[in-house]
Formats: structure tokens, C-alpha cells, sequence
């Protein structure tokens, strides 16, 4: 059908041969474990089920499972973080970054694009954003934007 991924949360937190079997029939490389995540009181956990269910899993833990499994990406998503502008979970980033051998979406509070550079080098490969790119100015009406490709390279988010 054309697809190249395919993004799994909740059937690999609840039965990760999924995983396993997935990565050997379509390859590593079409497999990506989404990892949805909050931080309590004790840490934090991963959540499946739309968020509405946590699970036993950290993230640190569902990253390193799902490597050794087969996943050959994992989006990290702080759920807590969405749609706040406050900036990503740059701890978490480069906690998971450091324990896996394959690249790392960081998704969920990008404001600006510093945010994107600060997630970029704290190990993710890679960002995903989504409300920096719609509300714009002081009262944050809805203006569908992106950064200037000079603004990328001056950042050093893109390179020659």
C-alpha cells in the first residue's frame, strides 16, 4: 500500500511480541514504539489506551524493550508537555537518547525554535511540533506559520 511506518503504543505495552513480529516480517526500520509518558509524584510512567491507562512501564524501561524487541524508532511523547509551549522534557530526551541505539522523535511543548535546537541536542533525532507552527503573537490567534529556512540554518538545525 506505500506505507514506510508505522507508529505502535498501546498493542506493544500490552503484548510486545507485536513488536518481534512486526520488525521481522516488515523491518526494523518500519516500526516506530510510540512512548506516551507523565511525570507523578514517583517518577515517571508510561500511559496507554488514549493516555487514560498507566501502565507499569517507564519510559527509560518501554525504550530499551522495545529496542531489544525490534522497534527501529521511538517517538517520545510528554503528554504533560502537549500543547503547552513550555518546551520538551529535555531530561527524558537525553535519559532515553543515551539508553538506545536508534533514533528518537522528541514530541509534546515546543514554543519556538529554540526549543527544537534545545531537543536536537539533548539526542533527539528528530522533532515534532505541531501549536508553534498554528498560534502566533501576543494573543495567540490561529496563524498557520513555520520558520524561515534561514532561521533553521542559523540555529543549526539545518546544515549544508
Amino acid at each position: 500500500l506505500g506505507f514506510e511506518k508505522v507508529v505502535i503504543n498501546t498493542a506493544a505495552v500490552e503484548n510486545m511480541d507485536i513488536i518481534k513480529e512486526s520488525s521481522a516480517y516488515f523491518g526494523s526500520q518500519s516500526i516506530v514504539c510510540s512512548i506516551d509518558y507523565k511525570r507523578g509524584l514517583f517518577g515517571a510512567k508510561c500511559y496507554i489506551r488514549d493516555g487514560n491507562v498507566k501502565s507499569s512501564y517507564t519510559p527509560e524501561k518501554l525504550a530499551q524493550t522495545a529496542v531489544e524487541n525490534g522497534a527501529g524508532e521511538l517517538l517520545l511523547y510528554s503528554m504533560a508537555n502537549d500543547s503547552m509551549r513550555c518546551g520538551y522534557d529535555i531530561e527524558m530526551i537525553r535519559n532515553v537518547s543515551k539508553l538506545v541505539n536508534v533514533p528518537v522523535i522528541a514530541c509534546g511543548g515546543a514554543k519556538g525554535i529554540t526549543d527544537l535546537k534545545q531537543a536536537l541536542d539533548a539526542g533527539a533525532e528528530a522533532v515534532a511540533a505541531g501549536n508553534m507552527f498554528v498560534f502566533f503573537g501576543e494573543r495567540q490567534a490561529v496563524l498557520i506559520n513555520y520558520p524561515k529556512e534561514s532561521e533553521l540554518f542559523s540555529n543549526g538545525i539545518y546544515t549544508e
